[in-house]
């Protein structure tokens, strides 16, 4: 993913962030299974995957923690 995309998430609802993740895992399985089989060209895509999961997750995670925040201010 670029730069831009990871922009563009941020701006994106959780369930968007949630999809993301999931399609981004079937992406990460796919890689898995084509690198175990030898078919795989690209080496190095299962990390670079790996990272963009980790990268959403933070979103994710940093979205949730600010609506929980303001759902207790408010209280």
């Amino acid at each position: 993913m670029k730069k831009q995309d990871f922009g563009n998430l941020k701006t994106g609802s959780t369930s968007d962030l949630e999809k993301k993740i999931g399609q981004l895992e079937k992406e990460k399985t796919d890689a898995l299974i084509e690198l175990r089989m030898g078919k795989a060209k690209n080496v190095h895509s299962l990390k670079q995957i790996k990272k963009d999961i980790a990268k959403v997750k933070t979103i994710l995670n940093a979205k949730i923690f600010i609506q929980e925040k303001e759902k207790n201010a408010s209280s």
